[in-house]
């Protein structure tokens, strides 16, 4: 069996997340070849509360993401680039106009960097993952994951190809969206379904979706995908 790992964002603490997935997906299926599409931003961390850090991807730090995933691609994305063309766009900007009403204790910095730069780093993955060649590779599976999880045993064989797989929600936590596994064709739904959920009228319409994996909670369809929480629960390594 042969899977493609897509991860995006901001590097963080993926030197200590890195080690969970060794022993708990890597070590666990031996019998399974994974190869990492690492989309990256250029900027190692950003915080996503009121205080905002940014620290530049330096020589090193791209040597060590390297050694650390040896991946078959590699993108690193211009935050600031991005950021700007997000910031340029009519509608982003009536989305963010609604998400600082419904939100406001979130904060300017979080709504920007887990909504938008969030959204837009998983589908710049995707669409270079697709542009390498990816879909030619003859992977039975997809994995859109990030930087920063303490991994479970998210491939303990619970997973259906002909579904979305998702993470339980960890104890009575919101719903989230830092693991979705399924085939080549449902991923490529499920990243069309990012493309709609990013859009005004979605946002206007549906209180509570920000991400496809709250399709499950609100009972909406999406391109005529099934979504379920058959992944244990990950944490974020902050």
């Amino acid at each position: 069996m042969k899977v493609a790992v897509l991860i995006s964002g901001l590097l963080r603490t993926y030197k200590k997340s890195f080690p969970t997935f060794k022993k708990f997906v890597i070590d666990e299926n031996p019998h399974i070849s994974f190869d990492f599409y690492l989309s990256p931003w250029d900027l190692t961390h950003t915080r996503a509360d009121r205080v905002q850090e940014k620290t530049s991807l330096s020589d090193k730090d791209f040597e060590d993401l390297v050694h650390t995933y040896t991946p078959k691609k590699i993108n690193v994305l211009e935050y600031e680039k991005h950021r700007a063309d997000i910031l340029n766009d009519t509608q982003n900007k009536g989305i963010y106009e609604i998400l600082k009403k419904r939100i406001p204790s979130y904060g300017e910095n979080f709504i920007w960097n887990s909504h938008f730069m969030a959204h837009q780093g998983m589908l710049l993955n995707y669409q270079h993952f697709v542009d390498s060649g990816g879909l030619d590779e003859g992977y039975d599976l997809i994995m859109k994951t990030r930087f920063d999880l303490n991994y479970s045993k998210v491939l303990s064989g619970n997973i259906d190809p002909d579904i979305i797989n998702c993470c339980k929600p960890v104890g009575g936590q919101m719903l989230n969206n830092l693991i979705a596994i399924s085939k080549p064709e449902l991923m490529e739904k499920y990243f069309q379904t990012y493309s709609s959920l990013t859009s005004e009228g979605w946002v206007l319409k549906n209180t509570n979706v920000y991400f496809p994996e709250c399709l499950v909670r609100e009972h909406l369809n999406v391109n005529g995908v099934k979504y379920d929480h058959s992944i244990d629960p990950c944490t974020i390594i902050r």
